[in-house]
């Protein structure tokens, strides 16, 4: 986690989470994204949504789902040749992925702050990848990361924003976040006052949001929870300290999905 810019605890929170994490967290139905959901509704917080952002939500939904189906059917084909034959299995379409990723955004606007791609944001974003400078490289570069930052710098003047991005042209040292962002991104907050916060997962936004958030109630954060759980993850969990160990859970869970395994089985 990084900040940049004066920390102005007056402002409201906004939350911007980049692509690759809303695709990880699948469309934040995980429990780390319910987490953070649960945790803007009861801080009075926003999810920030740059239009660039919006539209490769759902683009790159469709591209997983498409994936996911594609590994569907594979595996029905060899079990079918292994069986002789295999279970009928209905898998949506394109167009039943691209019409549940729109339903799921749609279920979560009354957290938006929308920031729409401007005439404005298209010309600074152009000479941002004229000057060569980050998110952008001599050889690298990126109208689209241009376009976001843009976006975000405009809801900086309002609100204390995170910014959730695993994209390196963003920091000024990936391997260690400490140092925080890119100098010439870091100057402009300066320059206006702002504060961005930067994250590359949600665990660390959770971590820094619960410093400035209401006391919680565990039960009703567990219950919010536990429905987005696997079956083998509540398994775990089970017994008279469920609830607690489902918090204690997300407070610990480490970034990569393959590690789970290992995290919960400590809490057990």
């Amino acid at each position: 986690m990084t900040i940049s810019g004066n920390v102005d605890d007056a402002k409201p929170v906004c939350v911007v989470i980049d692509t690759n994490i809303w695709r990880s967290e699948l469309l934040l139905k995980s429990a780390r994204g319910a987490a953070l959901l649960y945790n803007l509704r009861q801080s009075n917080s926003f999810l920030g949504m740059p239009e660039v952002i919006e539209r490769e939500i759902v683009k790159h939904a469709v591209a997983a789902g498409t994936e996911f189906v594609e590994a569907i059917e594979t595996n029905v084909r060899m079990l079918s040749a292994l069986m002789g034959s295999g279970p009928g299995i209905k898998v949506p379409s394109e167009h039943e992925l691209k019409a549940n990723a729109q339903a799921r955004l749609d279920e979560m606007k009354s957290l938006f702050i929308s920031v729409p791609f401007t005439l404005e944001h298209a010309k600074s974003a152009l000479d941002r990848v004229d000057s060569g400078k980050p998110p952008n490289g001599p050889k690298k570069q990126q109208f689209k990361d241009s376009a976001i930052w843009e976006a975000i710098i405009e809801l900086a003047h309002t609100y204390r924003t995170h910014f959730l991005t695993t994209d390196k042209a963003f920091y000024k040292d990936f391997e260690n976040p400490t140092k925080g962002l890119a100098p010439n991104l870091s100057e402009e907050c300066r320059k206006i006052g702002a504060v961005i916060i930067l994250h590359r997962d949600i665990s660390s936004c959770l971590e820094h949001l619960h410093k400035y958030a209401v006391p919680l109630d565990q039960s009703e954060l567990a219950a919010a929870i536990e429905p987005k759980l696997p079956l083998w993850e509540k398994l775990l969990l089970t017994g008279t300290s469920a609830l607690p160990a489902t918090v204690q859970m997300l407070r610990s869970l480490p970034s990569q999905p393959k590690n789970w395994t290992r995290s919960l089985l400590r809490l057990s």
